[in-house]
């Protein structure tokens, strides 16, 4: 290994990200002597730090040779880095490897920016997103919807007004109609938190970040267990800490207005508490599905409510659009900020890379 990439690691592994920022000559110091091979080098024999960060100044990565070494970087560009991330300091672009570089990293969740021009973030970030296809996963608000049997109904009535040139409408709802997020307070076995278990209280970053997306919809069990989630893990990687899980039933394929909407109402499949346990334990954020519930039908115990809500993870429920997504989607889904709500109705999208959209 190079004398830089040594140095290199000696910095990145014991060195806090304020004092690198507060002393960039110290990065400069440790970048200066490595080329993008070096770069390559050191985070292949970084394997005892496995919650190192990148710190990448412009001057470095703007270079072919810097671009390059972030593609001999499996570390930072695997589904499962061993890095924490990569932060960007004195406002670093790619130039003509802006998308490539930074859709990569934005997918991922690891790059974050120190910057004195406010503009040169953003850019990067516009650059990212149109290396992506937004995949709606929401469905159509409409009256004659699926409903939960002890749910309201969803009712769109006119309310314009001979007085007022304006075309107007009020919706009269259910927060759980359509597609929509159940907060803490909806499932509690205690008296709910009024600060902390209520929508207006969620963070609106909750619902955004990477997803994993489990599909079992050739042949959907009743009831999903943690081995078939095991299984799923072995062949597409483990589910990590922050990652929502969205499973797909195909259940979405039934929703109808109507009287074809009874099948969408009738004996959908849910998961058992071990596998809402071991999601726990994963960590994950939220858990969304393409049925009416997370719990299937008919159950006594609503062991998946139970476990993740009030542990604060959030569940999304009646899904659309689900068939054709990759394993791993970036998924942006925003609630309404409902005082004392118990969910609401969300526009769930996910962001997949047009290499994946488009087979390549």
């Amino acid at each position: 290994m190079q004398r830089g990439s040594a140095s290199l690691i000696d910095h990145l592994a014991t060195v806090r990200t304020d004092s690198l920022v507060r002393e960039p000559e110290r990065l400069d110091a440790a970048f200066g002597e490595t080329d993008g091979n070096g770069l390559a080098d050191a985070t292949a024999s970084a394997g005892d730090h496995d919650n190192l960060t990148f710190y990448v100044h412009k001057g470095f990565a703007s270079s072919d040779a810097g671009f390059r070494s972030f593609g001999q970087c499996p570390c930072l560009l695997q589904s499962k880095p061993r890095f924490r991330g990569v932060v960007f300091l004195d406002g670093l672009l790619f130039g003509k490897h802006d998308s490539a570089v930074s859709s990569c990293l934005v997918r991922r969740g690891t790059m974050s920016f120190h910057s004195k021009d406010s503009r040169e973030p953003l850019s990067v970030i516009a650059a990212a997103f149109d290396q992506f296809e937004v995949r709606d996963l929401t469905h159509i608000l409409e009256e004659g919807i699926p409903y939960f049997p002890t749910h309201g109904r969803f009712y769109h009535l006119d309310a314009s007004r001979s007085d007022d040139p304006a075309v107007m409408f009020q919706i009269l709802m259910h927060e759980h109609n359509g597609t929509h997020v159940d907060a803490p307070a909806h499932f509690m076995s205690g008296v709910p938190d009024s600060d902390h278990d209520f929508l207006h209280s969620v963070p609106p970053d909750k619902l955004i970040g990477p997803a994993a997306v489990i599909d079992v919809s050739k042949n959907p069990p009743h009831l999903l267990t943690v081995e078939s989630l095991l299984k799923w893990e072995k062949a597409n990687g483990a589910i990590e800490p922050g990652e929502a899980v969205i499973f797909n039933f195909g259940w979405h394929r039934k929703w109808r207005t109507g009287i074809e909407g009874k099948a969408f109402v009738e004996q959908w499949p849910g998961v058992d508490r071990g596998v809402a346990k071991c999601l726990l334990d994963r960590r994950v954020r939220a858990v969304g599905t393409d049925c009416l519930g997370l719990d299937c039908s008919g159950s006594a115990e609503n062991p998946a409510h139970d476990c993740l809500l009030r542990n604060g993870i959030l569940i999304m429920e009646n899904m659309a659009a689900l068939d054709g997504l990759p394993q791993r989607v970036f998924l942006i889904a925003a609630p309404l900020k409902i005082r004392g709500g118990s969910g609401s109705p969300i526009r769930a999208i996910a962001l997949v890379p047009k290499a994946v959209e488009n087979g390549r």
